[in-house]
């Protein structure tokens, strides 16, 4: 059976880590590029016929209505603007909470970690946070073990990425989990990527900075 995964995407949210996510989900998950769904099913939550807005201007219709958490394997947070008033609607808030009470896991892209954070479900965790946005949120979130020198990072039923292309290589992990033989290597090939499939994979800082690595 499909592993499945539910999208909440933030007002304002950055469509690169959710199109890369999916896409590698999507070309592991079937033969060649026949993109059927066959390891893999994704579904973007939200209330009926409401678009939800990427920070590039680009609106994107839910595929399916808000419903029953424990219908899905993972549900994914997709983060975006920080200076969004309300990242989730209640309904969507009132998901992910029912998500986290189920135990069912959750993963965060790019500043969805900030929408994690703010509801306690991070507290105790360790968290990939991209280094532009370090700073800020271990002032706001001093509970959660974040750091900003690995591209992603899974702990127990929790999983952070940093964001940009970092969301495939997180995508990667879950395939490597799930999927064994050539598809495996098939997505960083047909997106022209270099992913990395283990938790603490150097971020950008540390390539581009190797005598200034960003502080855990």
């Amino acid at each position: 059976m499909a592993k499945r995964f539910a999208f909440l995407l933030v007002r304002d949210f950055t469509l690169s880590p959710l199109s890369l996510f999916i896409d590698t989900l999507r070309l592991a998950g079937d033969e060649g590029d026949r993109s059927r769904r066959v390891e893999f099913d994704w579904q973007i939550i939200g209330e009926r016929g409401l678009p939800i807005r990427a920070s590039c201007g680009v609106e994107l219709l839910p595929t399916k209505e808000i419903g029953n958490p424990e219908d899905f394997d993972n549900v994914v947070v997709v983060g975006g603007l920080l200076d969004t008033n309300r990242a989730l609607s209640s309904e969507k808030e009132a998901f992910l909470l029912r998500a986290a009470e189920k135990g069912v896991p959750l993963t965060a892209l790019c500043t969805g970690s900030f929408a994690l954070a703010r509801y306690g479900l991070l507290d105790g965790y360790s968290a990939a946070v991209s280094w532009f946005h370090i700073k800020d949120f271990r002032a706001e979130f001093p509970d959660v073990n974040a750091h900003a020198d690995s591209l992603f990072s899974v702990d127990r039923g929790r999983s952070t990425c940093a964001g940009g292309t970092g969301a495939a290589d997180l995508a990667g992990y879950f395939v490597s989990q799930f999927i064994v033989g050539k598809r495996r290597k098939k997505p960083p090939r047909f997106l022209s990527l270099i992913v990395f499939e283990t938790p603490g994979t150097c971020s950008p800082s540390e390539i581009c900075f190797p005598k200034h690595r960003a502080a855990r």
